[in-house]
């Protein structure tokens, strides 16, 4: 039979051909991920040699059956690219689901707008599994296949797992997505977590990832996934970091966190002293990874205040000296605030507020021009500023 519709299988319809394929198939709409695929598909193809197949009018009829694992058999064979197999399967999954889901929410479009769905706990938790139940749906479906294998996505992977292999990627994401299940039962089964059962879980988890993972690989995971690892990046992000300085940090602050983790309940007063004697003495220890300088530099940028300010400046997109500026004009002021307290015992109230207040308009004049003009200072005043205003004590409620 003369093929009556041919047309190439390359970057520039990878697109068309989800779309025309799940007309025919019969899927009901293309949700925003299969967009969001198909579009990786269509620029993964661009780097790609054309593959060429020709499909006539009635090949899509030929496609069809209910059962999915043998229509993506098909697909294959036909010389769908892999990526759009995925983005296909997935979709007609979902469609699956949809019925399923649709009973769980209860959700035809009359839900009181005012009342919070949220607060539906048991509701919450049968969706989670159900989500869980799709992706492994598609995953014994598709087998190997079911990962996105898009240069966006495999730099994405090697940015949370550097130079891991493949199998160890696959195995360490299905490990830690069990454990993600276990304390998201947790919560929904209890409506709280068990700061207990989440730090038994947490323990398991990394006695399970040292059995995947070498010593080495563990290190280079930790730097990447741990906490410690996510917080040091927010901590450390107006500091900027080379890698070798990040590494060391790590290195010190881990057993820190490990040690001092609040997952255990809230401190007491005498955990809170030794916590607090540890973090100078951590900190002690980092200072000496650097240079005076740069020692100095680490310093300030600990700061939440100096971090605040240098999103602001970075934002507005002003100089990057804007914010050390910005950080000694604070300490200008902040110790002539200090010096009127302390040298004007002789001083009425009303007398040292007028001090106060001039000393605040003061700092208003050198503030302004760093941040480029006067509408900014109300935001900076909120992010990392404060301290202006803490210049003049707020007046006491009249007794």
């Amino acid at each position: 039979m003369k093929p009556s519709t041919t047309f190439l299988l390359s970057a520039s319809l990878a697109l068309n051909v989800v779309l025309a394929g799940l007309a025919v198939i019969g899927s009901k709409r293309l949700d925003a991920e299969l967009a969001a695929q198909a579009a990786a598909a269509t620029a993964h193809q661009a780097a790609r040699p054309a593959a060429t197949a020709s499909i006539d009018s009635q090949t899509w009829a030929a496609l069809q059956t209910p059962d999915l694992a043998a229509l993506a058999q098909r697909l294959g064979e036909t010389g769908f690219p892999k990526d759009i197999i995925r983005a296909i399967v997935r979709v007609l999954v979902n469609e699956q689901f949809a019925a399923r889901r649709h009973a769980i929410t209860n959700d035809d479009g009359t839900r009181a707008f005012w009342k919070d769905a949220s607060s539906d706990l048991k509701s919450q938790l049968a969706q989670f599994r159900l989500s869980l139940e799709q992706e492994k749906t598609i995953r014994d479906l598709l087998g190997a296949d079911a990962r996105a294998s898009d240069p966006l996505t495999q730099a994405r992977q090697q940015a949370r797992f550097g130079h891991l292999s493949q199998e160890k990627i696959d195995a360490v994401q299905l490990l830690v997505s069990e454990f993600d299940r276990k304390r998201s039962e947790l919560y929904y089964e209890k409506g709280a977590f068990n700061q207990e059962d989440s730090k038994q879980i947490d323990s398991t988890l990394r006695a399970a990832l040292a059995g995947i993972l070498s010593p080495a690989d563990l290190v280079e995971y930790d730097l990447r996934k741990s906490n410690t690892g996510r917080t040091l990046r927010t901590e450390l992000a107006a500091f900027n970091p080379t890698e070798e300085e990040f590494r060391a940090i790590f290195k010190l602050r881990q057993p820190f966190d490990e040690q001092f983790s609040l997952r255990s309940g809230i401190p007491n007063q005498e955990d809170m002293r030794r916590r607090s004697e540890a973090q100078k003495e951590l900190n002690s220890q980092i200072a000496t990874l650097f240079s005076p300088d740069r020692a100095v530099e680490y310093a300030r940028s600990i700061d939440s205040n100096y971090r605040q300010t240098n999103q602001l400046v970075t934002r507005y997109e002003l100089p990057p000296e804007t914010t050390v500026n910005l950080w000694n004009t604070q300490k200008e002021f902040e110790r002539r605030r200090t010096e009127i307290y302390s040298s004007g015992s002789g001083l009425t109230p009303e007398q040292r507020t007028q001090q106060l207040t001039a000393l605040q308009q003061e700092a208003i004049t050198r503030v302004t021009p760093l941040l480029g003009n006067s509408n900014r200072l109300t935001a900076y005043k909120q992010y990392g500023g404060s301290w202006i205003d803490s210049l003049v004590p707020r007046p006491q409620p009249k007794q």
